[in-house]
């Protein structure tokens, strides 16, 4: 059920620039020197989660409520007439159903405008959303992210014109808006055991999950080194942290001797979540700075278990793209250190870049993918 919380214009008290999380907050302000010079405008909001056009693509990866289900939205709208922009509306509704498009209606004024619109954003993180610049220049937050809950954004630059009567009976702009997220997806489909048979080894694929996920990107910091990351065996992670960078199937494998064919494993929507890495490569050549992909097998039970890593690192991760690992066909047994590859580990390893609702292709990494090293590059 949709509840408006906020349905009037915000005002700035003496400069502040502190959204106040109040029914208070958002109350109709100065719009200008005089807003019924040239009527008032009004604009129709249409948002949505999921692109109208693309949403019955076909891909299975696409179609997870929980990807794009939002619970609030928070809209801002500058005037960009005036140096650094003027906020002059805000707004937060609450969908406690979930939602994944809406409409809204805003009176405003004619005249160039930018608008923000931000869903699932934490109410701590709107105080820094109240001028144009601090909307340009959000820091994306890992941790602000859960599953189910993934914080999304939209902006759009328009003007209003100032010609004709604009009395607010009728709709002067219809804007529409595709939320984007923060995070990229990594979805892994198929691991295939092709290691040697030795004896009868019992191989599990004991875990999933990625390294090196920021925990924040700033879009003003140009040097990647700057960026600190989560990391797998970090225990001061939250518990939403360690979710969405991590998944375990838990699959025995059927001993090595059994036929190839008995030697895969096929998940279903298991899904991780990075945040844009745009580091390239460290300088010892080992890229402990890039997001991997790390699948864990372990061989034996009890006091004989021992555990092997094998890490797939991914150049170039952006928000809002998916990253689709086809198939992983392991080769022999991996390092025991999650940040270090075993060459010729990893034999083959089919990964696709799509858009995140898989209308199109962004890279192959089929044919840069080096066995070497375990970078994939697009």
């Amino acid at each position: 059920m949709k509840t408006n919380l906020f349905n009037t214009l915000c005002s700035l008290c003496m400069g502040a620039m502190t959204l106040l999380l109040s029914l208070s907050a958002c109350q109709k302000g100065s719009l200008g020197d005089d807003p019924s010079a040239n009527g008032e405008a009004v604009i129709e909001l249409n948002m949505h989660s999921v692109n109208p056009l693309t949403k019955a693509v076909g891909d299975p990866v696409t179609g997870l409520a929980e990807e794009n289900t939002f619970y609030t939205l928070d809209i801002m709208v500058f005037d960009t007439s005036k140096d650094g922009g003027i906020l002059e509306y805000c707004s937060h509704d609450d969908y406690q159903e979930g939602a994944v498009s809406a409409t809204k209606r805003i009176v405003t004024n004619p005249g160039p405008k930018t608008i923000f619109v931000y869903a699932n954003m934490p109410t701590t993180q709107l105080r820094y959303l109240t001028t144009l610049e601090g909307c340009v220049n959000r820091q994306q937050s890992y941790e602000n992210n859960a599953r189910g809950h993934l914080i999304m954004s939209a902006t759009k630059s328009f003007v209003i014109p100032t010609t004709g009567e604009m009395d607010g009976s009728e709709t002067n702009a219809e804007i529409s808006l595709e939320l984007v997220r923060d995070v990229s997806r990594v979805s892994v489909k198929q691991v295939v055991n092709a290691i040697e048979p030795v004896g009868q080894r019992q191989i599990k694929l004991s875990g999933i999950y990625l390294n090196n996920v920021p925990k924040i990107y700033d879009p003003r910091v140009d040097d990647p080194d700057a960026q600190e990351f989560w990391t797998w065996d970090d225990d001061e992670r939250p518990a939403d942290v360690v979710s969405m960078m991590s998944v375990v199937p838990g699959f025995d494998f059927p001993y090595s001797m059994i036929s190839a064919s008995n030697r895969t494993w096929t998940g279903t929507n298991y899904h991780l979540y990075g945040l844009t890495n745009t580091h390239s490569e460290s300088a010892d050549g080992i890229n402990d700075s890039l997001t991997k992909v790390i699948i864990e097998l372990t061989e034996g039970s009890g006091n004989n278990l021992k555990t092997y890593y094998y890490p797939i690192a991914i150049r170039g991760m952006m928000a809002n793209c998916t990253y689709e690992i086809e198939s992983v066909t392991i080769s022999r047994l991996g390092s025991d250190d999650p940040q270090i590859y075993v060459k010729n580990a990893v034999t083959q390893a089919s990964i696709v870049a799509k858009a995140w609702d898989g209308s199109s292709i962004l890279g192959d990494f089929n044919y840069n993918f080096d066995p070497d090293n375990g970078t994939a590059t697009f």
